[in-house]
């Protein structure tokens, strides 16, 4: 069943997205927690709505372990980072360059490194991604 989005109830967050388990996840058949897939889905859902479609529409959602925190982390709206637990970001950056919000409409312009400039734009009922 389709649904209709409002862009103006979109996120669109600047900081530096970084994923960290709250707890042990269920073993895989092998014995082994399958971080990457909950790291992939953690960062999906916490970064903006139309960074997540892109990264998905251009498959970019490879993930990376990382033991500092990245440039533009901000402790006092993230926590405190953990030297020593878990976390991991994606592994290719994406930088939003511009938004334009208007009634009924939302574009936000993404520098994805080598990949260049996309555009996602988020209507009620369209979602369109296009290189710029």
């Amino acid at each position: 069943m389709p649904i209709s989005l409002s862009p103006d109830q979109l996120k669109l967050v600047q900081l530096p997205i970084v994923w960290s388990p709250a707890a042990a996840p269920a073993a895989s058949p092998d014995g082994m927690p399958d971080w990457i897939s909950l790291a992939q889905a953690g960062l999906l859902l916490a970064v903006s709505a139309p960074e997540a479609a892109l990264r998905l529409f251009l498959q970019e959602t490879e993930v990376e372990q990382v033991s500092e925190p990245p440039k533009g982390y901000d402790p006092i709206q993230q926590g405190e980072w953990d030297p020593q637990g878990a976390a991991y970001h994606f592994k290719r950056r994406i930088r939003m360059m511009r938004v334009e919000k208007i009634p009924d409409r939302l574009t936000v312009e993404y520098h994805f490194g080598d990949l260049g400039y996309w555009a996602v734009t988020i209507e009620a009922d369209t979602v369109q991604i296009a290189r710029v």
